[in-house]
This record gives C-alpha cells, sequence and structure tokens, in this order.
C-alpha cells in the first residue's frame, strides 16, 4: 500500500520586497505570485500616495514606469485585494517594496 493520501498545500500569495526594472530580463516587473488560482485587484502608489499603477488581472505586473516616464529609485506601497478561485472569501496584503535602478 502506497498510502495513497494527498498533499494538502497552503494557499499562497507573494509579492517580492524589490525589483530591478533595468531591462536586464530579471526581476523586471512586481506583480503577485500565488501557488494556486486568484483574482483581484493590484494597486501601486509612490511615496507621495499617488496611485502609479492599478490592474485586475494579477499576471500582468508593474514595470516601473508612470506618465511615459521611469519612476525613481525608492520605496512603494502595495494593496492588494484578492480571492482564491477555489474558495470562499475575499482578503488584502498591504506593504511596501523597493525599485531599484
Amino acid at each position: 500500500d502506497s498510502g495513497g493520501g494527498s498533499v494538502v498545500r497552503a494557499r499562497t500569495l507573494y509579492i517580492p520586497s524589490a525589483f530591478t526594472p533595468n531591462g536586464d530580463g530579471k526581476n523586471e516587473l512586481m506583480k503577485v505570485f500565488s501557488n494556486c488560482p486568484v483574482t483581484g485587484e493590484l494597486q501601486i502608489f509612490n511615496r507621495w500616495g499617488q496611485l502609479v499603477y492599478q490592474t485586475t488581472d494579477l499576471q500582468k505586473g508593474w514595470n516601473g514606469i508612470f506618465n511615459s516616464l521611469q519612476q525613481t529609485t525608492g520605496a512603494y506601497v502595495y494593496h492588494v485585494s484578492y480571492k482564491y478561485v477555489f474558495r470562499p472569501g475575499s482578503f488584502t496584503k498591504k506593504g511596501t517594496f523597493i525599485l531599484i535602478r
């Protein structure tokens, strides 16, 4: 008997603490990562509270550009409202990250 038990994975939502949109093809987007399907909205604000990015497609991410201008190195704030596709309830996550040039 192989046991046949199923493994239950915890649902996790991960938001990086930094990203580097410098054109090297690595870590170019600030985005939400999850180990299971999620829907929701991602908002990113600069240090003055100005909304610089917003999407309802959590597969997309911010490239560090706002109003056609590369944004400066520094701290930004994110707010994610999300739902796991196969689980009831809504969740939010807020925090900061660093844009590094």
